[in-house]
């Protein structure tokens, strides 16, 4: 697993896949190194939000409070080690192929909605606790 955070991490930092700038028949859309910059830490973000997220999803479901709402990946939660293998390895290479096509518009697009998209959720199990720690404060405190 560490050779492959490696090699995702060697591709992801290769300067060298800049696109030529002066060029003005480069197909680049984006292109300097502060704009790729930028994409390099939503889509660290994004893999740190997908952890954060199946950590979450695993606690809620364990303690019966939700459900996962992926079938696919519910049929995972059985085993909590292999689906967050399988939820990070997917992410990561959803992640790996927008970074690849960074100088293309749309996984420019899509690099931003996923990073938008993670963070609400993110801010959904956030809002969650909140909530739960309200109602176990307001339950305990009935019960004296």
């Amino acid at each position: 697993m560490a050779y492959l955070s490696l090699a995702i991490g060697q591709i992801m930092r290769d300067e060298t896949r800049y696109p030529d700038l002066d060029d003005p028949d480069s197909e680049s859309w984006v292109g300097t190194p502060r704009q790729y910059r930028w994409l390099w830490w939503m889509l660290s973000a994004v893999i740190v939000l997908n952890v954060v997220d199946a950590i979450f999803t695993i606690g809620w479901v364990e303690s019966g409070l939700a459900r996962e709402a992926n079938p696919l990946m519910a049929i995972l939660m059985e085993q909590p080690i292999l689906f967050i293998c399988i939820k990070l390895a997917l992410v990561s290479l959803g992640v790996v192929l927008l970074w690849l096509r960074r100088q293309r518009p749309a996984a420019v697009i899509g690099i931003v909605l996923i990073f938008v998209a993670y963070y609400a959720i993110l801010l959904h199990h956030l809002r969650a606790v909140d909530v739960v720690m309200v109602w176990n404060w307001l339950t305990a405190s009935s019960v004296s």
